[in-house]
């Protein structure tokens, strides 16, 4: 009986706190956003090939000139194309490679080991 007594008491104070509750709703989502890339990195290096070292220089920048036309006009004229420094070396004869001879070991420019061309590269970044 003394249960039953207590059990009555605690329903008043539980049926009030339900009364006092305020209304509300709860709400659950979720969302997915994407967006196209506004940066894209290309990296390009180019050659030029030429008995002297300005028709090497020369071939190099008719290919520059037209991989960035070719980029500016896939990816608009905003393209920001910069490039690097350019280099040009002196070709020689391959027998100027054999053993005891060095790639950066200096050679008369007469002979068999005489500058047979040049090649100029250049690296760019778009």
């Amino acid at each position: 009986m003394i249960v039953l007594l207590l059990a009555m008491v605690g329903a008043p104070a539980v049926a009030q706190q339900v009364k006092d509750r305020e209304p509300s709703i709860q709400v659950v989502g979720t969302a997915t956003v994407s967006t196209k890339p506004d940066i894209a990195t290309l990296v390009y290096w180019i050659t030029g090939e030429g008995k002297t070292s300005d028709a090497a220089s020369s071939e190099l920048a008719t290919k520059q000139k037209a991989i960035v036309a070719g980029l500016t006009g896939l990816l608009g004229r905003e393209t920001q194309v910069s490039s690097g420094e350019i280099s040009v070396i002196e070709t020689r004869a391959p027998e100027c490679d054999g053993p005891g001879n060095y790639n950066n070991r200096p050679r008369l420019s007469e002979g068999t080991c005489a500058v047979t061309g040049y090649i100029a590269s250049l690296r760019g970044e778009a």
